[in-house]
């Protein structure tokens, strides 16, 4: 299983790529370094028991904003870049929030209807996060129901909490 480091940057991959450009040698600016950099140093010992990067436009270069979403066993981490479009150079403006997974205020599920299949789609909330997050979209296919339906219940147990018994 991959750790943290690799799911991240293969998450950047197949969403940002992009912004490599096609200058040789492809590479990433710097502040997308800089951004794995971050996440890699607070969530060292972690790995992502859900992961998502979207963006605003049909690539990340066009984009002008630019989101990451991930949860680890622990956190939270909502992060968003607001950056020039059609531009990998540099970003505007970077929120960065990293909360305990426990400090979940809202939970809720929406059943939508995709690609004829009902697929089942989380709203959260969180203390320090200032959006109410819907994930996975329903076009995710790659994550099945049984995988909805664990990380729901996994956030519920973080939400509602059993009691330690005396």
């Amino acid at each position: 299983m991959y750790n943290l480091s690799e799911q991240l940057a293969s998450a950047i991959d197949y969403n940002w790529s992009d912004l490599k450009g096609s200058r040789y040698p492809q590479q990433y600016p710097y502040w997308v370094e800089q951004l794995s950099d971050r996440i890699e140093l607070w969530l060292d010992g972690e790995k992502f028991t859900y992961l998502e990067l979207r963006r605003d436009a049909f690539g990340a270069y066009e984009s002008t904003r630019l989101t990451l979403f991930g949860l680890t066993e622990r956190f939270a981490l909502f992060v968003t870049i607001d950056k020039p479009a059609n531009s990998a150079n540099h970003s505007a403006e970077t929120q960065w929030h990293l909360v305990e997974r426990k400090s979940i205020k809202h939970l809720d599920t929406t059943v939508v209807k995709e690609s004829g299949r009902d697929w089942l789609t989380v709203t959260a909330e969180w203390d320090g996060i200032p959006d109410r997050l819907e994930f996975p979209p329903a076009t995710r296919y790659e994550i099945d129901a049984d995988a909805r339906r664990e990380l729901f219940l996994s956030l519920r147990d973080d939400r509602f909490p059993r009691e330690m018994a005396p």
